[in-house]
């Protein structure tokens, strides 16, 4: 067994993974415990944890593709039973639909946009089985269609219209004129203008000679700054839109349906998982050199 490699790779794994899990679960727990919980109307801007109930923007309807159901975000998969040469069963995924719509939390001291791309999800999970490639009705009736060896298995995560929800991720309070570029603005409003010459000129060829000179394209050029600094003006106006999306220092972007102390919870599970696999590699290594 000792000059087995296979045996030395399993140990490895177990230390090494073991190790691995248990370190990222006592981040995630430190994280989670350290993160005070904010409301939505006076949160800082930074890291931030929430929690509220979810809806859709105002005039949206977001329902998940494979029931029907109301929900501001889903994960949808098809997989298909196959069987290989030597008669072993499979499941193969065949078909997948995730959303990525942004939508809002709303925790009674207002409201923030939700953009769930990049997000580690932990939402409502539904199986059952059917006979078909995309499921013709919802799950109810059919969880147990299994049994009578159904080649499809529909698998739905959904996280519902008016489900609370904890997340935690990056808060930002963003208003239209942020990413205004007064020089990029008016050098595409020239560029644009030059484009149709004959609308250039018959604006700004004070002389008649057919020709934009120096000081008409001067002022041309006042012009255009002054409808750029009215628009500028005209979006600075714009109310701000809160939101939190994923942090962009790379650190964990969670959305749950789970409260802060059932995460932490299944952390600790974790991290004992990890360790008992560090314990076991550990104990084959050492049962191999002895």
């Amino acid at each position: 067994m000792a000059n087995d490699p296979r045996f030395w790779a399993v140990a490895a794994v177990l230390v090494l993974g073991g190790f691995a899990l248990w370190f990222s679960s006592l981040q995630r727990i430190r994280r989670l415990r350290d993160t005070p919980t904010a409301r939505i109307r006076s949160a800082a801007q930074g890291i931030v944890e929430l929690v509220g109930q979810v809806r859709p923007l105002p005039g949206e309807h977001l329902a998940s593709p494979m029931s029907g159901q109301a929900a501001v975000w889903w994960d949808c998969t098809v997989a298909r039973r196959d069987e290989n040469a030597s008669g072993r069963r499979r499941w193969s995924a065949v078909a997948q639909r995730r959303s990525d719509a942004a939508f809002l939390l709303d925790d009674g001291t207002g409201a923030c946009m939700v953009q769930p791309e990049g997000a580690e999800v932990t939402a409502q999970v539904r199986i059952w089985y059917g006979a078909t490639p995309w499921p013709r009705s919802g799950p109810a009736g059919q969880r147990w269609a299994w049994l009578g060896q159904a080649p499809y298995r529909y698998t739905e995560k959904l996280l519902p219209t008016g489900q609370a929800v904890y997340v935690l991720g990056e808060f930002r309070t963003r208003r239209a004129s942020d990413d205004d570029d007064p020089r990029a603005a008016l050098s595409h409003l020239l560029a644009q203008w030059k484009a149709d010459p004959a609308a250039l000129r018959a604006r700004f060829d004070r002389d008649g000679d057919g020709q934009i000179d120096l000081h008409e394209w001067e002022l041309a050029r006042t012009a255009a700054l002054a409808e750029v600094d009215a628009l500028r003006a005209q979006r600075a106006d714009q109310p701000a839109v809160d939101a939190i999306a994923r942090p962009e220092d790379g650190s964990s972007y969670l959305l749950s349906v789970l409260t802060e102390r059932q995460m932490v919870a299944q952390a600790r599970w974790m991290a004992v998982l990890g360790i008992g696999m560090g314990l076991g590699g550990l104990v084959m290594i050492a049962s191999a050199i002895h």
